[in-house]
């Protein structure tokens, strides 16, 4: 039974996989080893020689069966469902997932231009629900993680139209990258944040310091460990008759 941290039909990774079968294509563990030189207890590498020791065999052809206990698209559900509940139009953003981070940014933002032009000067508050994990190299000595990049890059490509966007950008399971406290940062009011710290806001991104950004700014909520974790969650409200 698997908790899964990735994406929809790549359970076999899930933590190295180890109870699901590997595909045809998959390498040789112990080819793997011998090309890298990998140093491992003397007693493994003597039982893996070994194929009729009992302790590396798996028999495949047992009545094995794999579940999914949950997954990014349970919690995005949820939300969704606690948005609906609160009156917001949600709309799950499946194809925004695991793109490079400012890839990934700049698609949720185009998304929101069509939710406004779709739903202009209504007394709609639009919710645009994603998951999974943007890539975000480290590139500076920083404090911080994808999702507080995330909300810095949201921060610093709005347009001043945006008065009443806002949003939260946080890891499942409660911590971000190298943060000291495990955080997620919430976005009140995106257009005046790199305004009150003037235009220090692309030298945070460069050095990877997000979390210094919003801490500056009190946007910063410490949830805590939540002791499960199914990737990333990206909230984006927008206020259509803000627009």
């Amino acid at each position: 039974m698997i908790v899964s941290d990735v994406p929809e039909g790549e359970e076999r990774i899930v933590a190295s996989g180890p109870t699901v079968t590997a595909p045809n294509e998959a390498p040789d563990p112990g080819e793997v080893i011998a090309r890298y030189n990998i140093p491992l207890p003397v007693a493994f590498v003597d039982s893996y020689g070994n194929r009729e020791c009992s302790a590396v065999e798996l028999d495949v052809s047992c009545d094995a069966r794999t579940s999914r206990l949950l997954s990014n698209s349970d919690a995005l559900q949820a939300a969704a469902t606690v948005a609906r509940q609160r009156g917001f139009i949600a709309e799950i953003v499946s194809d925004i997932s695991d793109q490079p981070i400012e890839e990934g940014c700049d698609l949720l933002l185009r998304r929101l231009e069509m939710q406004r032009a779709k739903h202009r000067g209504s007394d709609d508050v639009v919710c645009l629900i994603s998951g999974g994990e943007f890539a975000c190299p480290v590139q500076g000595s920083g404090i911080g993680g994808r999702n507080l990049e995330s909300a810095l890059r949201l921060t610093r490509s709005q347009k001043h139209e945006l008065v009443k966007y806002r949003g939260t950008l946080r890891g499942t399971d409660g911590i971000d990258g190298n943060s000291p406290l495990p955080a997620q940062s919430l976005i009140a009011r995106p257009s005046t944040a790199p305004q009150r710290l003037g235009s220090t806001s692309k030298t945070f991104l460069r050095r990877s310091d997000s979390y210094s950004f919003f801490v500056a700014l009190g946007d910063v909520i410490a949830t805590g460990p939540t002791g499960t974790n199914v990737c990333d969650l990206r909230i984006n409200l927008e206020e259509m008759n803000a627009c």
